[in-house]
């Protein structure tokens, strides 16, 4: 596979990441794909892997989510939730949506495509 067709193949992927929000921020494309790897992952776990602070985490992982952190609707791509066994950690999960995203984008990614 040529460097050109792996390249494009990326810049399809960010085209749609931008087709749902046009501002996206490239940590918030990091913090959806650490999401749809690792189901589950915790906020630390994210900061961990990423080098964000804690607080860009959780506006992150809003705009990812049903409401985004200024109250208004977010992507609705995950969900966050309490960890049950410790109540001041949370998890997140692909939502339903996400899922369907993520599917989409890997199948760009595996598909071949004419690059010229």
């Amino acid at each position: 596979m040529s460097a050109k067709f792996t390249v494009m193949k990326m810049l399809r992927v960010v085209e749609e990441f931008k087709q749902l929000d046009n501002d996206i921020q490239t940590d918030t494309i990091q913090v959806f794909l650490l999401i749809a790897a690792n189901a589950g992952i915790s906020s630390r776990e994210i900061l961990d892997a990423t080098g964000i602070s804690q607080s860009s985490v959780s506006r992150h992982l809003a705009v990812l989510s049903e409401w985004n952190w200024k109250g208004g609707p977010g992507l609705g791509l995950c969900e966050t939730l309490e960890d049950p066994t410790n109540r001041r950690s949370k998890r997140s999960w692909l939502t339903q949506k996400g899922r369907q995203f993520a599917a989409k984008i890997v199948r760009m990614i595996d598909t071949a495509m004419d690059v010229d």
